[in-house]
């Protein structure tokens, strides 16, 4: 790469375009600090070689040329920074310096409803683009991701589940970093499937965003005029694959189990409902208690008979890991024969609870340092999350299970909106809860039962 001879006088008016341009102070010349350096203009760029392209671009025309340089070059004009030249059309340029790098231009909370201060407001769709473009402007993003974030609000007012997408927003797709793509995807997302629910579901009237941001049913709520007497629509939103909704987003508190049910559905539907709603140990302990599964009679026969409690089934833990001679302070090599032994001899003291589903949930030999640190009575962390794992296999290999879900689901109007964003298109997928079908999954972990709860995974 041929270096540049630029003199400080030429440095100047390139900084004087720059900062005229963009309009504050953004970089400045920065001389060379010996005779091996060599000078350049210096500043706070954020978002890498695709927004200093931008930048570049605006300022001196389509024919700039910027590369990011590397080896002694980058050395001479800067050895911390990330380096860069900058050709223009007659062939002079100048070397950029830029303070920021490439990563971490977005955080995880950017770009959300809650950031557009979007929380209980109700938009039409006379003012949803105004509204949302007036905070973009307000949030001073880095130009590659406020272009990105505007191309994309323009385009989801499109009809159809499939958009193409435009010449500039292909061009933004190829310079946005990959972490404020999946940031912008995942966040200004919701805003993007609000909009296209506006302008694609019949009859919608307006979207209300709700107060709470963690709001287990609904990102937004679609509401339609009145004379479609339809009722209002709450939609989870979701990007790519999106994660597995909890049961709270599934059945709403206070759903009652459908006027059909049967006996047995009630009883079923009880325990989801424990699952979903008691706390997370609590009910997972009262879910097996009301279905008094195999796995809950033989924890309740190995415990003395009477009501299993969280102490009981700790105090049985614990005397397991007595009877494996396995201390807090012992030292726990996965490799060494000994520790191995203590850990199949504390497998053998539960193994009729392990037995009784055959082997689901078992903690595996890298956990019991984990549980060993857990306090006197929260032992019960490994029986419990096997509790988690079995209820799963139970309720997905059951129809009992399945159909009353279905059916609470057919209850509630709701639907999950996926959107997919690639450079060629973005894909807009809608599930429908009365017209789909679920699969529960557990959650936790041997050593941490109440780390997360279960979660239900919409399949159709």
């Amino acid at each position: 790469m041929t270096e540049f001879a630029t003199s400080s006088s030429d440095l100047n008016k390139f900084v004087k375009q720059i900062n005229a341009r963009v309009g504050f102070e953004s970089v400045k010349y920065y001389p060379a600090r010996t005779a091996y350096n060599l000078p350049s203009i210096t500043g706070k760029i954020e978002g890498g070689l695709g927004e200093i392209k931008l930048r570049m671009k605006e300022v001196f025309g389509n024919t700039v040329k910027v590369e990011q340089i590397s080896g002694e070059l980058a050395k001479r004009v800067s050895g911390k920074y990330d380096s860069f030249s900058v050709t223009l059309k007659d062939g002079s340029g100048f070397y950029l310096r830029t303070t920021i790098g490439e990563k971490g231009n977005l955080q995880g909370k950017d770009l959300t409803p809650s950031k557009f201060g979007l929380n209980g407001k109700t938009l039409t769709k006379a003012n949803f683009t105004p509204e949302i473009e007036k905070e973009l402007n307000k949030q001073r993003l880095p130009l590659i991701v406020f272009r990105y974030s505007k191309e994309l609000l323009e385009l989801s007012s499109s009809k159809g589940e499939s958009i193409n997408g435009s010449a500039s927003l292909k061009e933004q797709f190829d310079l946005l970093p990959k972490n404020d793509l999946q940031i912008v995807g995942k966040n200004f997302g919701e805003v993007f499937l609000a909009n296209w629910c506006l302008h694609n579901k019949p009859h919608a009237e307006s979207i209300f965003f709700p107060e709470s941001e963690s709001n287990p049913l609904a990102d937004f709520v679609v509401n339609f005029t009145k004379s479609s007497k339809k009722p209002p629509l709450n939609v989870s939103a979701k990007f790519e694959g999106g994660a597995n909704a909890s049961l709270k987003s599934i059945i709403p508190p206070g759903t009652e189990p459908p006027a059909s049910a049967t006996a047995e559905e009630k009883k079923a539907f009880k325990a989801i409902m424990a699952v979903a709603y008691d706390k997370i140990i609590d009910g997972l302990l009262n879910a097996e208690k009301i279905l008094d599964t195999p796995e809950y009679k033989a924890v309740k026969k190995m415990v003395g008979g009477g009501d299993v409690t969280l102490q009981s089934i700790s105090t049985l833990v614990e005397n397991a890991l007595v009877y494996a001679g396995i201390t807090s302070d012992m030292k726990w090599n996965t490799s060494d024969t000994a520790t191995k032994n203590k850990y199949e001899l504390f497998l053998s003291k539960l193994k009729p609870f392990f037995d009784s589903i055959n082997g689901a949930g078992k903690p595996n030999i890298n956990s019991i340092p984990k549980i060993i640190q857990l306090k006197k009575g929260n032992n019960y962390h490994p029986i419990v999350y096997a509790f988690s794992v079995a209820l799963a296999d139970r309720f997905n290999s059951s129809k009992l299970f399945t159909d009353v879900l279905n059916k609470a689901a057919t209850q509630i109007k709701a639907e999950q909106i996926y959107i997919d964003i690639s450079k060629e298109a973005i894909k807009v997928k809608v599930k429908k809860f009365e017209e789909s079908k679920f699969r529960f999954a557990p959650g936790a972990f041997s050593y941490s039962a109440d780390n997360v709860r279960m979660k239900v995974n919409m399949i159709k």
